[in-house]
């Protein structure tokens, strides 16, 4: 280290308090965010810099304190992680708004119970005709060429005469 105490650095060593600290920062002027949309909105209101977008030398870019603290507050994006099915163990509930993105959650998946005889209706109908309950997934993911997108989901558990 020079004599004067000053040194530079470089990596997610360095960054790493930055961050925190933003988002400690952030979160305590806006406490009625989420984690989900507290990381998002860090993320977002990142000053990019060379190459343009995310990339592996500076991620999403240099934290920009006042903007993440003036920005509107992105939809809360529920169960995360949420990306594979191996993560997917608790149900999803009747109805949520999420979002995905290319860079980091390509896509959601969604456990959905189905009891004997019931049926779920996403874009298609999902029907149950064994005797006993089973557990289905819902699988949402961008198209190509989407960088990203927000959703909502809904479910309803009809009887079979219900549903066509």
């Amino acid at each position: 280290m020079p004599p004067d105490g000053y040194t530079t650095a470089r990596g997610t060593s360095v960054a790493a308090p930055f961050v925190s600290a933003t988002l400690a920062w952030v979160w305590t002027r806006r406490p009625e965010l989420d984690h989900t949309q507290l990381v998002e909105l860090i993320r977002r209101t990142a000053r990019d810099v060379a190459p343009p977008g995310r990339d592996e030398q500076t991620g999403f870019g240099v934290i920009d304190i006042a903007a993440a603290l003036a920005a509107p507050a992105p939809i809360p994006d529920p169960l995360e992680p949420n990306d594979d099915v191996r993560w997917a163990t608790t149900p999803a509930p009747a109805s949520l708004a999420a979002r995905i993105d290319a860079v980091e959650d390509a896509e959601d998946v969604y456990r959905v119970d189905l009891a004997a005889g019931g049926r779920g209706r996403q874009v298609a109908v999902t029907e149950n005709r064994s005797a006993g309950p089973v557990t289905v997934f819902v699988h949402v993911r961008l198209r190509p060429g989407v960088a990203r997108a927000s959703y909502a989901l809904w479910l309803r558990a009809s009887s079979a005469a219900a549903l066509p």
